[in-house]
């Protein structure tokens, strides 16, 4: 009745008037085009794409994204997109951020798998790594969602103390190593991070 989904045959399809959903969602958030700005500075800067997410569920959607020349997976990432939040960066920054009942319920029935030898599948081990996130304020994710794809996020925070979402850098493990990791792109992220804060008020 609302025009969002047609008949074809005995299957049924989307409209495109599911595009007003997505433009709304974009549309009430002020600040993101600002973190458009700040993410596109960082991918002139460092040569990696640049992106913010939100939490979903136990999955994060990417709403902001800054795309480097070369792509990192197989999949194309790009605003909407939805990964495991158990096996990104962003993912364990978001996780690192919910009261301890929404964590342990997220612990309590996600499914863990190994997407590459290097993905955790003990529950017990995310359980830890979670917070040794929330401790230290930042998340490093290497190879564990993708062979060969390293990144490292920060969460993102307005004036007024909202969670915003995470902002991360993903690069590829073969031509960046966790010292240039750490010891530039963080740093670089994390005053992202409050320049943002900053501007969003």
């Amino acid at each position: 009745a609302l025009g969002f989904v047609k008949r074809s045959g005995r299957q049924f399809e989307l409209t495109p008037r599911v595009l007003q959903l997505g433009y709304a969602y974009q549309a009430s958030n002020q600040y993101r085009a600002v973190i458009q700005q700040y993410l596109e500075d960082v991918t002139a800067e460092l040569g990696e794409s640049s992106s913010l997410a939100v939490l979903d569920g136990d999955e994060v959607v990417y709403v902001v994204r800054s795309a480097a020349r070369h792509r990192l997976m197989a999949i194309t990432l790009s605003v909407g997109t939805r990964l495991p939040a158990a096996y990104t960066s962003m993912g364990r920054v978001l996780l690192g951020q919910l009261p301890d009942s929404e964590l342990n319920a997220f612990l309590g029935r996600v499914q863990l798998s190994a997407l590459t030898p290097s993905s955790v599948t003990s529950v017990n081990a995310l359980r830890t790594e979670i917070q040794r996130v929330r401790e230290q304020g930042y998340s490093v994710v290497d190879q564990e969602l993708d062979q060969g794809l390293r990144s490292v996020a920060v969460p993102v925070f307005a004036g007024s103390g909202e969670l915003l979402g995470a902002i991360n850098v993903s690069t590829n493990a073969g031509r960046v190593g966790m010292d240039t990791l750490l010891g530039l792109y963080l740093p670089r992220l994390q005053a992202v991070a409050e320049q943002i804060r900053q501007a969003a008020r």
